[in-house]
């Protein structure tokens, strides 16, 4: 049996697993309960691979065929991707942008021996066509083990771990020599001030800046960009940027969605790297991109791993568990994450079509982390792990 649990088992290699714990490591987080937590008790999660989805919730009749068995994951997810798609875009996060063209307008090698010599830092600007007929930028800061000698064996193909990251990939990467951010971020919280400490002992000390040596030091090559370039994180800037990335005819998306549409734009850049290991690609997010990582991972089958931590309602949570962020309270404050037809369904989550246990099957059979802090009950860890329980069938079935 495959459970999909948070548990570095379920990673393709012993070295993710490893690379998953540095990477989540020191991500401890105060507990918020109050005002907003779901109150409503744990419901069944239903077989996945039976259950009718008006077991789960009063259906659309489009939706209320069933979820049919079959005799893999493969096959699960051809015979259900369709019908599930349009119903997570249309009831959670809008209209994913399809693809676009994307040309890498700049190309700079920053240093061949970064980060003590083991490293090979370079940063790429990137053009993106959007639906409107326009682009947009986006900047990735790369870093992969530093080439070898010239006469020595050939250089290993390198596996590639995409991140986003919520202050710019300067403030990751460490480095003065790497660009700031094209758009709005939160200097408040990005700028080295007397709060800086504060965040630090909360967070940990890698909730900006990732452990690079070690990833290098275990093969890795790390790739970052940062969302907001694609979509601000604010409410009201955000809403051109979604304006231009809506398709015509389709659910205007969320913040959510064109960030996990980051993830894949990113990727077209990098997938004929020749130093890239394709079958060996894993995306991670934290929070907000924790949710963006998933849904990028799900329905960009280029991705092998996926690393979704602390991603709550919207993410790996179920809709319907008993704790943390409601519905009803995530849209609104967030309103702009997701769809305006989730905010509907705030304190009604029984009224929904469908629930996070599809999503995270529509992965299956590639591994999946969702990593969790147990004090973080906003984010509800136990509703992630029902969640994950839900989507066992189809992992069983790989």
């Amino acid at each position: 049996m495959q459970r999909q649990v948070s548990a570095p088992a379920r990673l393709r290699s012993p070295i993710l697993a490893a690379l998953a714990a540095l990477l989540l490591a020191g991500c401890t987080v105060i507990g918020v309960p109050g005002a907003g937590n779901k109150v409503k008790g744990p419901p069944a999660v239903p077989d996945i691979m039976t259950a009718n989805y008006a077991e789960i919730a009063n259906a659309e009749p489009a939706l209320a065929g069933g979820l049919p068995r079959a005799a893999s994951a493969d096959a699960w997810r051809e015979a259900n991707l369709p019908m599930l798609r349009e119903a997570f875009e249309t009831n959670v996060y809008g209209a994913i942008p399809g693809e676009m063209a994307v040309e890498v307008a700049d190309r700079r090698v920053l240093d061949t021996s970064a980060f003590g010599g083991t490293g090979l830092l370079e940063e790429l600007s990137l053009r993106i066509d959007t639906p409107d007929g326009g682009s947009v930028p986006l900047r990735v800061a790369l870093v992969r083990p530093a080439p070898a000698e010239a006469g020595a064996a050939p250089p290993r193909r390198r596996p590639l771990i995409l991140a986003a990251n919520f202050c710019g990939n300067k403030a990751t990467m460490g480095r003065d020599d790497v660009s700031p951010p094209q758009s709005w971020y939160p200097t408040s919280i990005c700028e080295r001030s007397w709060t800086s400490p504060i965040a630090t002992f909360i967070f940990g000390r890698h909730i900006q800046t990732p452990p690079i040596e070690k990833i290098l030091a275990r093969g890795y090559a790390l790739a970052t960009f940062y969302p907001g370039e694609i979509a601000p994180d604010e409410p009201e800037l955000a809403k051109p940027a979604l304006d231009r990335l809506t398709t015509p005819g389709r659910p205007k998306p969320g913040t959510v969605a064109v960030w996990a549409w980051g993830f894949s734009r990113a990727l077209d850049a990098l997938a004929e790297e020749p130093w890239l290991d394709d079958e060996a690609i894993s995306v991670y997010g934290h929070s907000r991109h924790g949710k963006a990582a998933l849904l990028a991972g799900v329905f960009d089958t280029r991705i092998d791993a996926i690393i979704a931590h602390q991603s709550g309602t919207g993410g790996a949570t179920l809709s319907r568990s008993y704790a943390g962020e409601s519905v009803a309270k995530i849209t609104e404050s967030y309103p702009h994450w997701f769809t305006e037809a989730y905010a509907g369904y705030a304190d009604q989550e029984d009224a929904l079509p469908i629930d996070q246990h599809m999503l995270i099957a529509l992965a299956a059979p590639r591994p999946m982390l969702l990593g969790n802090a147990y004090r973080d009950v906003w984010s509800d860890p136990q509703g992630a792990f029902r969640a994950a329980q839900g989507a066992d069938p189809v992992y069983e079935a790989a």
